[in-house]
């Protein structure tokens, strides 16, 4: 039972997210923004909670753990690439979740699309095998060491299915089974940092590649609809805390975005995506963490 105090603040706190909301709405209208707001599951809570919530101003961030062994890809800026590309057309991609509650698994969404069996991939499944009985509390620790992932799917040839080894919230001991694999890779790519081309060149010619961006502005929790510049997003390293899914690109209304796969269940965004900045010096560090697996079977 929510005591009538808890009501009242809760209500408080929805009133003033509420004309955040509506003031960003009007200024949309006037043409001062490319993108709207709209109430959803974040509307009654601070946002320092939401911060809190998601660990996106207290967790190790992406930046503390690069040393990654993938290669890094190329850019090659002659090539043509599609003027814009969404590879939800090619039916290869999997449903939105409502993960607010469990470890973001993007990095591995994106790997089960590319094996062509959409299996849910588990999370817990790696998450003990990288930090084994380590963490009495993941709160979503691994959702952004992508190629920690990756290195231990590599490592122990595999990875089950989220069925026979389902999220827990801490981690055990490492106990991959052969037996219940539903994937496997051979390898992975560093897009290079900070190259939007690359990037570019990665979507259209490979498929989904799952990067970090900073998630910590007030105006990104609330999106709805249109290409989201936000000139207050970071691009460095340590400003990265949320993994998501860029599934496509292009460009609306003359403005060139980023389509991605959010986590948060279809009442967030667009029915679950997000239209990001594109082309605009790597705004919110789309292309600062950003790899996708090689050899899927």
């Amino acid at each position: 039972m929510v005591s009538v105090e808890e009501q009242s603040k809760r209500r408080q706190i929805f009133e003033k997210n509420y004309r955040f909301i509506v003031d960003h709405n009007r200024d949309a209208d006037n043409g001062l923004h490319t993108y709207r707001l709209a109430v959803n599951q974040f509307a009654d809570i601070t946002h320092e909670e939401y911060l809190q919530r998601f660990a996106l101003h207290s967790r190790p961030t992406f930046g503390k753990r690069m040393e990654s062994k993938g290669k890094t890809v190329i850019n090659s800026i002659a090539n043509e690439l599609p003027i814009s590309v969404d590879w939800r057309d090619k039916h290869v991609v999997t449903r939105v979740k409502d993960q607010l509650d469990v470890c973001n698994k993007s990095y591995l969404s994106q790997l089960a699309l590319k094996t062509g069996n959409l299996t849910e991939l588990s999370v817990q499944n790696v998450a003990d095998c990288i930090y084994p009985g380590k963490l009495h509390d993941l709160n979503c620790f691994i959702g952004g060491y992508m190629h920690e992932a990756y290195e231990v799917i590599m490592k122990y040839g595999g990875v089950e299915a989220d069925i026979t080894s389902p999220y827990k919230a801490y981690s055990y001991n490492c106990s991959y089974r052969e037996e219940y694999r539903r994937a496997a890779i051979t390898g992975y790519v560093n897009v290079t940092t900070g190259d939007e081309r690359a990037l570019q060149e990665a979507v259209a010619r490979v498929g989904p590649v799952a990067i970090g961006v900073d998630a910590s502005q007030e105006t990104f929790k609330f999106y709805k609809s249109g290409v989201y510049v936000e000139p207050k997003c970071k691009n460095g390293f340590k400003d990265l805390h949320h993994a998501m899914v860029v599934v496509g690109y292009g460009a609306d209304n003359g403005v060139d975005y980023w389509l991605m796969k959010n986590s948060w269940g279809l009442a967030y965004g667009d029915a679950g995506y997000i239209k990001m900045a594109r082309n605009r010096d790597n705004q919110c560090g789309v292309a600062t963490y950003a790899l996708y697996p090689t050899g899927v079977h």
